[in-house]
């Protein structure tokens, strides 16, 4: 009996011993799994914003921009937009002058770096004596600008897979015809992409800066009733005697033969009648 008791006491033990190693092993491996939890928790942000960092500079975005302002002189405000644009390395795309009763009115547009776009429209706004409105807008080309990058560069394999059916395949002349055709398809599909992204690139790297300048002017009537005064009258005579002694001038140029014939005819008539008197 004292057996059976000692047997089933080193059981109990043993068994106690085993629980409280596995259970240290569990909990070692939940240290594990925290801790690891933890340097995963760490790690994501750097690398989300590692990756939202290279998408920013990935995007291609075009920048565009509708401003109007009231200046107090439109000349000398129109002259310094200009420097500014100059130098920031821009260019006047087109510029229209307008004017009527009440209003002098400036509409320049104007193309700068992309770079440049936000000081290039502080620098704008400082001409102002009063605002009007100033937006801006961007738009994001950057799926377009990749797909056709994919298409472009999948244009050029499947060209360059013709060029080599071309001089190695085509024995016919049928054959050559056929693969003459595609290549001259692709070649037209992948210059409008090439044109395409090279417009897309221009828009991306210049912005667009559309900019109406205007001053107010005091209205005056225009006078109903408007009174030639005597130094007009004399001016206008005076041009109009001019104008006929000219045209007698020409005239006489013109028929210079008629006026010989007439000189002529007058000196054989003095001479004959002269004959005849004697």
């Amino acid at each position: 009996m004292k057996n059976v008791i000692y047997v089933t006491a080193i059981a109990v033990i043993l068994n106690l011993s085993s629980c409280a190693e596995a259970y240290e092993n569990r909990a070692g491996y939940k240290e594990d799994v925290i801790a690891s939890s933890q340097e995963l928790n760490i790690e994501s942000p750097s690398q989300t914003v590692e990756s939202n960092t290279e998408t920013l500079e990935n995007l291609k975005i075009i920048k565009n921009a509708n401003c109007r302002f009231k200046v107090i002189n439109l000349d000398s405000a129109s002259t310094a937009a200009q420097n500014i644009i100059t130098a920031q390395k821009g260019y006047v795309a087109d510029m229209k002058y307008t004017q009527n009763d009440y209003k002098l009115e400036n509409r320049i547009i104007f193309k700068v770096p992309a770079t440049h776009f936000e000081s290039t429209i502080t620098q704008l706004t400082a001409l102002a004596d009063f605002i009007d409105f100033k937006n801006m807008s961007t738009t994001d080309v950057s799926d377009e600008y990749v797909d056709l990058q994919t298409r472009l560069k999948t244009k050029k394999e499947v060209k360059l897979r013709y060029d080599e059916i071309l001089r190695g395949k085509a024995k016919t002349v049928e054959e050559v015809l056929k693969t003459e055709e595609k290549l001259r398809i692709l070649q037209e599909e992948i210059e409008s992409a090439e044109g395409r992204l090279k417009l897309l690139n221009h828009k991306v790297g210049y912005s667009n800066i559309e900019l109406q300048l205007y001053q107010t002017v005091q209205f005056r009537e225009d006078p109903v009733v408007y009174e030639v005064t005597f130094k007009d009258k004399a001016l206008s005579g005076f041009k109009n005697g001019w104008s006929i002694v000219t045209t007698l001038l020409l005239i006489l140029v013109n028929i210079w033969p008629l006026l010989l014939l007439f000189i002529a005819a007058f000196f054989f008539y003095k001479r004959w009648s002269s004959r005849v008197r004697k």
